[in-house]
């Protein structure tokens, strides 16, 4: 339950919407897309899963500057942990990468 909630509550803050009665099949894969919004649904159930199912294997480890910083400061302990993610998603959000997705991107982070 916590899943369909958090795919639904996190792109309704994107402006992204579906019918209740397709919410859950949609992130379940029980169901395939009709359209964008759909799609969209899908795909951020679909990261919310991998992340929940391999939380312990997944770092982040792009050798771009944010995330080195980021892993510099949990592996010196110059902060905890709590407060560098904070810092990871701050500096995420200040840049703004992609076109589209950046609040989501942001929010799946902090599943890790």
């Amino acid at each position: 339950m916590a899943l369909i909630e958090s795919a639904e509550s996190s792109n309704r803050i994107e402006g992204v919407t579906v019918e209740r009665s397709r919410l859950r099949p949609l992130v379940l894969g029980k169901s395939r897309p009709r359209d964008r919004s759909e799609e969209e649904i899908v795909g951020y159930g679909r990261a919310l899963s991998r992340i929940h199912a391999n939380q312990e294997k997944i770092q982040i480890t792009p050798e771009e500057e944010l995330c080195l910083s980021y892993r510099t400061a949990l592996n010196q302990r110059q902060v905890a942990a709590l407060l560098a993610v904070a810092g990871l998603v701050l500096d995420f959000l200040c840049i703004h990468p992609f076109r589209d997705g950046n609040g989501r991107v942001s929010r799946l982070t902090l599943m890790w």
